[in-house]
């Protein structure tokens, strides 16, 4: 017999909680009592979570020279000036490149010879007309900037990257500046070779570049590189910026300087004599004795 007190047949006897009777379903277990969470005080700034520890990455530079900076036009023909730097540092090869000069181009086998173990030519396609640009440049600037191999210290560290706007309209209007060459003059060879093909061009560049370095005007090879590619099919856009960078404001610093020795005090202008009868001198010897007045005989009577 059950009595009243007794648990019914299958189930757990438990101790009544505080839950009792608040509805929970049979048989789940209730929730943990959890204290809520305290809101942060009226003012007060929110915790903030713990900062992460790591190996700090150095800032990356920004600039030309930088990775993330977009390659330069002016990459690979700066890339094939270092092959003919490096070709002129012997002497054959210096010799060779300036004996193609002379000779026109006419036996480029040669030149190959001593370019090609320091680099190759980047002209797509490889033609003779597409590497013709190439081959005259390396032969100007053997002839015109490169330094004798037997000199001690010869070897100059290589030069700045260039700016493309440093093109053949640049180095005419340095040429005006330091008066090199008139203004005139200087802006009528610009404008006669931008009206030349690209034969022409090819045939007049030497002299014209022979005339800018013999007053000391600076050529940048890679940028003259760059336009001298472009012509056949783009000589256009190279004229005009050639007359942009001819007509730029050059910077004071190209104004010819003023050497100390060419200045001359200016002279204050000179009082003209005036012309005053002297008295010529006489000598001791030719100084006559003043003689005392003779005095007259009285007559007698």
């Amino acid at each position: 017999m059950t009595t009243a007190e007794d648990p019914m047949p299958g189930t757990a006897s438990r101790t009544a909680g505080p839950h009792d009777g608040a509805g929970a379903p049979e048989g789940r277990t209730p929730a943990p009592d959890v204290a809520p969470a305290t809101p942060p005080e009226h003012g007060a700034p929110n915790p903030s979570p713990p900062a992460k520890t790591g190996p700090v990455r150095p800032a990356q530079a920004t600039g030309p020279n930088s990775p993330d900076s977009p390659p330069s036009p002016l990459a690979p023909y700066e890339r094939f000036l270092r092959t003919v730097r490096k070709a002129c540092d012997s002497p054959g090869g210096r010799a060779a490149l300036r004996q193609g000069l002379a000779d026109e181009l006419a036996s480029p086998w040669r030149l190959y010879m001593h370019l090609l173990p320091h680099g190759t030519i980047p002209a797509s396609p490889a033609t003779r007309e597409t590497e013709y640009p190439y081959l005259l440049v390396a032969c100007l600037y053997a002839v015109h900037d490169a330094p004798n191999p037997r000199t001690p210290a010869a070897r100059t560290p290589s030069p700045k990257p260039a700016d493309r706007r440093h093109n053949l309209g640049w180095s005419y209007a340095r040429a005006a500046a330091t008066h090199a060459m008139r203004a005139r003059n200087a802006a009528d060879a610009l404008s006669h070779l931008a009206q030349l093909d690209a034969d022409d061009l090819y045939r007049e560049l030497p002299g014209a570049v022979s005339l800018l370095r013999s007053h000391g005007v600076p050529v940048r090879w890679p940028v003259l590189l760059r336009d001298l590619t472009r012509w056949p099919t783009r000589a256009e856009y190279v004229r005009i910026e050639w007359a942009r960078a001819f007509h730029a404001p050059a910077p004071m610093s190209e104004a010819k300087p003023i050497r100390t020795s060419e200045v001359q005090p200016a002279r204050a202008p000179e009082a003209k004599p005036t012309h005053v009868s002297e008295a010529k001198p006489t000598s001791a010897s030719e100084a006559k004795p003043a003689r005392a007045p003779q005095e007259k005989p009285e007559k007698s009577p």
